[in-house]
């Protein structure tokens, strides 16, 4: 079979057809069958005779309908506060990661996707004095690969009361996020906050903020609107109270989970399997409504 110039070009027979008239003609004709309103309709963005399937799944299309359609993977970052108080749960997050893939796993069967298209990443961070390990992180990858950098996760350091949370901020922003994902999630784990008057009164060695002179609020917003992550806080103590007030004046997409409760550890569980699972639920659903 021959597409329409090269038709013409074989009958050496001068094209009819130029321009925008000829590169159209050469396009698939199959179009989105949920664009079909108002007389419009979304074609296949695929050259001619791509394919002979009759299946949207193996079409390209350049519509709101088929992003809806379309799974395209999740990512999780995992940022966590790494100093000296949080070794229980920097080892339960081995635990939550590992129920994410087991509850995951379930409803990715339901869409013919694999564990695969589940990346995690983790960036620990520490406070300024604790030289070159500051930070530590893992670009997003596989799950197993994930806990294996938490089984090697040393929790120690941290000076003073606040600790350098704009650079673990930072570090999270700079991950090789998947920009055409809209599943894609920032779990920020925290018992102390980060430097600043604002953030905290007392004990604080740079009550100017990150001696780096990071900003956590263009940090946060770059994250949230320009990226599309969801950002989620979970509050292990009321120390964290002033920190809310502010994150929550430079950007209301913010989520703040309580987790001081008898059992802080289980809630932090609780809280991210149900954000990721609900997720996939809801891609789940779309799909095959499709």
């Amino acid at each position: 079979m021959l597409n329409c110039k090269d038709y013409w070009s074989f009958y050496k027979i001068k094209n009819p057809l130029v321009g925008s008239d000829l590169s159209n003609v050469d396009k698939c004709n199959f179009y989105c069958m949920d664009c079909e309103t108002n007389e419009f309709k979304s074609f296949c963005t695929d050259q001619v005779m791509h394919t002979f399937s009759n299946d949207w799944r193996h079409h390209n299309f350049n519509c709101e309908c088929n992003e809806k359609k379309v799974y395209k993977g999740i990512d999780i970052c995992f940022t966590i506060d790494s100093t000296g108080s949080m070794s229980k749960y920097i080892e339960k997050s081995r635990d939550i990661i590992n129920k994410i893939v087991k509850e995951s796993k379930i409803h990715l069967d339901k869409i013919n996707e694999n564990i695969n298209s589940l990346r995690i990443s983790v960036v620990a961070y520490r406070d300024h004095c604790d030289g070159n390990k500051i930070t530590e992180q893992i670009e997003f990858t596989d799950a197993k690969k994930a806990i294996d950098f938490l089984t090697n996760l040393e929790a120690f350091g941290g000076g003073d009361a606040p600790e350098a949370v704009a650079d673990g901020l930072d570090i999270s922003l700079k991950l090789n996020w998947r920009q055409d994902s809209n599943d894609k999630f920032l779990f920020l784990v925290l018992d102390s906050p980060p430097h600043g008057r604002q953030y905290i009164n007392r004990g604080d060695d740079y009550p100017d903020g990150c001696p780096c002179n990071l900003n956590i609020k263009t940090i946060l917003n770059e994250l949230i609107d320009k990226k599309g992550i969801k950002v989620y806080v979970l509050k292990l103590n009321s120390s964290l109270n002033l920190m809310e007030k502010e994150f929550k004046k430079y950007n209301s997409k913010i989520v703040f989970i309580d987790t001081e409760t008898s059992n802080s550890l289980l809630k932090i569980e609780e809280t991210v399997v149900s954000v990721v699972c609900k997720a996939l639920e809801d891609k789940e659903i779309t799909i095959q409504k499709y």
